[in-house]
This record gives structure tokens, sequence and C-alpha cells, in this order.
């Protein structure tokens, strides 16, 4: 059945990228979750190599847009072949090509090719391409709308990478003020964020609101659009309300109460979780830009497309609970494709929208995890994410002792000489731990089953 424009105006969402010889990853074809995808894996495992794929992908959308650019492939992408025979002072091969595909959930493919040389040889190892006649026909079609100042959505996209900082402290009141709605994507994929217009549209909003207060003669009013924002802004903060820009320097503030009452005037840079807020807020104001026609629902009927690299980053393992949950009651018809090192991340969300990825045979595999939702963190640390509860033993005393200790009660000698000795130096290192408690209770247990007598 062919699908309508009007359909694809509805939503904007990935369902599948598929990867060739893209940096270390050979061969990928991986399907993506409407809502949440969370990948994890060790370093080098590819995590934020597949982020930096979709946004090479996602950038032929930027690109077709009026004053606004994407990203692309750098010569350094393309994989390197490595084989065995390779001497020392030999440079690995380059594969003929890399390539990125998107699948859109509207049956929209479209890919994008870097080849290592102008070759013939190398043009004929490389596959048709999918071309980009649908994607920018769709295309076309909202920029069309958006020209002609039609209430027609604009999916948003954006990538936080893991060079995200908090505000600058040092902008100034005098900034560009053309917050056009192609704009609201302007370097939406360059994922060292310095989020500088954020600021400067906030201010800018603040005052057609005040103007726009003093021509109803009404100072309760509140422009919706930012309105928008800022219950954006305090539904990812509990205890903040009123965001607020100041000047000398321009800077976005918000009031913050404590348990017990007090309040207090803080800058996001004061916040515990202002990398969170931060993120929170860029993304917020770029759907409000993006999409004004939608007033104050703004950011519940925005849709999106975002990537954050180590979503956890700079959180408080409280925070790390939250910041998913929080993100998609906030923004609720955005995708977010996001990496993680965080087991209290993976507690929060269920195995579906969890892409395990691992090295195997110079490629990497991507698996789905099996169980994660409410489970122990500890747990997930070991299953998940292949780190043992406790450092290694050659790198810890405490966890080198415990192991010889739990040797010998494994083989009934846990009341021996040797045993009594260890539990001594373990008592020195570490008396409280509860691991203690448990050897303890199997001694008791041995000594009950095996009628032996306390030393």
């Amino acid at each position: 059945m062919p699908v309508t424009i009007g359909l694809l105006k509805k939503t904007m969402k990935i369902s599948r990228i598929t990867i060739d010889n893209f940096r270390l990853i050979n061969k990928l074809d991986l399907p993506l979750n409407p809502q949440l995808t969370v990948l994890v894996g060790n370093n080098a495992a590819g995590k934020t190599t597949i982020l930096d794929a979709i946004a090479i992908g996602l950038g032929a959308i930027l690109t077709r847009l009026p004053n606004v650019s994407g990203i692309k492939f750098r010569p350094s992408d393309i994989r390197e072949e490595l084989t065995t025979e390779l001497k020392d002072d030999q440079a690995p091969n380059q594969a003929p090509y890399t390539r990125v595909t998107l699948e859109s959930a509207e049956g929209i493919i479209w890919d994008i090719t870097k080849k290592r040389d102008q070759n013939k040889r190398t043009q004929q190892a490389i596959p048709p391409d999918k071309k980009l006649g649908k994607l920018h026909h769709f295309l076309e079609n909202i920029i069309n709308d958006v020209q002609d100042r039609k209430p027609t959505h604009l999916p948003v996209i954006a990538y936080y990478g893991t060079d995200r900082a908090v505000l600058s402290s040092s902008l100034q009141r005098d900034f560009n003020k053309n917050f056009n709605r192609f704009k609201a994507l302007e370097n939406a994929l360059v994922a060292t964020q310095r989020f500088q217009t954020m600021i400067e549209w906030f201010a800018f909003q603040e005052d057609i609101e005040r103007r726009e207060q003093t021509k109803q003669r009404d100072f309760e009013y509140r422009l919706p659009v930012l309105e928008s924002v800022r219950q954006a802004i305090c539904q990812m903060m509990p205890g903040c309300s009123n965001p607020r820009t100041l000047i000398n320097p321009l800077r976005l503030i918000v009031t913050f109460e404590y348990k017990g009452g007090h309040q207090e005037k803080l800058s996001l840079n004061q916040l515990s979780d202002g990398y969170r807020t931060t993120l929170a807020l860029d993304l917020a104001r770029r759907m409000a830009q993006a999409n004004p026609h939608l007033h104050e629902k703004a950011i519940q009927q925005s849709e999106a497309i975002v990537l954050i690299d180590e979503v956890d980053l700079h959180l408080h393992p409280i925070w790390q609970q939250q910041v998913l949950i929080d993100l998609i009651e906030t923004f609720p018809k955005t995708q977010f494709i996001v990496t993680t090192h965080s087991a209290q991340v993976l507690t929060t969300i269920k195995p579906a929208h969890i892409v395990l990825l691992t090295r195997q045979n110079d490629n990497v595999i991507a698996e789905q995890a099996t169980s994660s939702y409410g489970a122990e963190s500890g747990r997930l640390l070991v299953e998940i994410m292949g780190v043992n509860e406790r450092p290694p033993a050659e790198k810890n005393k405490f966890t080198e002792l415990l192991g010889k200790y739990y040797d010998l009660i494994e083989n009934n000698q846990g009341e021996s000489q040797e045993a009594l000795k260890l539990r001594q130096e373990l008592n020195q290192e570490s008396p409280h731990d509860p691991i203690l408690i448990k050897a303890d209770m199997e001694i008791r247990r041995q000594r009950v089953r095996y009628g032996k007598q306390s030393s």
C-alpha cells in the first residue's frame, strides 16, 4: 500500500539501522524500538559508533533543510581490514566503502555511502544504494508547508555526546535573534553541544511575553510556547520552579525549594543534576522553536529522534534510576537511542529495550537482554555488563582474602586455623561486610550438618 504524505507527517521514527564497514563494525543490522533503545557493552564494543552512524544517516535530513547542515562521513570512518598476514611496517587496507542505511517506521529507506576512492574496482565492489528520493519527497512537502507558514509538524533531531557541557557563563544580551523554525535544528547533530542558543531563545521569548503582557495589560499572561518549556524543565527538576533569565551575564536560573521549605535562586550550573536538566531544556527549546503552532503542547506533541551518549553522565545514582523515566514522561513522542555504563539505569527499563553489544571475530554482535526491569543493580552488573560485584582479587586485598576464606568454607574447613587467621585479617579490612555474616551462617550450618563442635 502506498504511504501517503499525510501519514508521514504524523510520525518520524527510525525502525532499523544497517551499518556496513563503519569503523570497527563490519556488518550490523539492528532494529530500534520506537520509544527507547539502550545500548550496553564494554568500552570499544561499538556503542558510540552506532550513535555516530545513526547521526550520519540523520544528517541527510538536516542537509535537505534550508540553511541547516548535517554531518558526513570522514575518511577514517571506513573500516580497516586487518589480516594476520599484515607486517608491522604495513598499513591496513580499508574496505571499499562504508555505508549507513536507515529505515523509518513508515517504510522510507535511505542510505549514505562513502567510497574509499574513485577507482573503478572500488566502484564495482559497492552494492547498489537506496537513493534519497523518497526521503527528499517527504522533506520537500514539509519544507514547502513551513515556508508557506502552514501549521505542519517539523520533526526534531538532536545528538548529545559525552562532551556536552553545562552552560557558559559568558553569554551576552546582544545575540542573533533569528529563531525561525528550521533554525531549531541548527547544530542538532553536533555531539559537543554548548547550549548557548537555548538561553538566547529563552530570553527572546521572555521579551515577547513581556510586550504581550503590556499590550494586554495582564501581567499574569504567559506565552504558551515558552510556558511549555518552563513546564518541561520543572517536570525534569523536582523542587524547581519559575525558570527565568538574568542578565550581566545572561544566564538561566530557577527557584529551588529544599526539604523544609527553604528556597534559593540557583543557576543550572549550580544544580547537582545540571547536565540532565540542561539537556532536557535544550531539547524542549528545539521542540518549541520547531513547532510554535503547537503552543503550550509543543513539548507533549512534538515528534523527535534523540541520541544520548552515556545518559548517566555526571548523575548521582538516584538520578540515574530516574533519568530515562523522566525523559520519556516529559517528551512522550520522542524516540530515544542512548548508551549507558550504569546498572542503575538498566534497572528502570524492560529488557526489550536493551541491546547488549559484544565484540566477536572482528565484528560487533547485538543481543537482547533477558532480565532487567526492577532487578538488583548488582545482578545486572554481572549478567548484563559483565562486571563482578566486587573488585578483582589482584587489585583488592579484601577480595583476595575473601576468595581464599570461602574456598576453605566450601571444603568444610571454615573453622581451621588457616580459616580463622584469614577471618581475622578480613575483620581488620572490612569488619561490617554482610558477606562475613553469610560466612558465619554457612559455618554454623555445616556444624549442625556434620556434628562438629565449635572451635
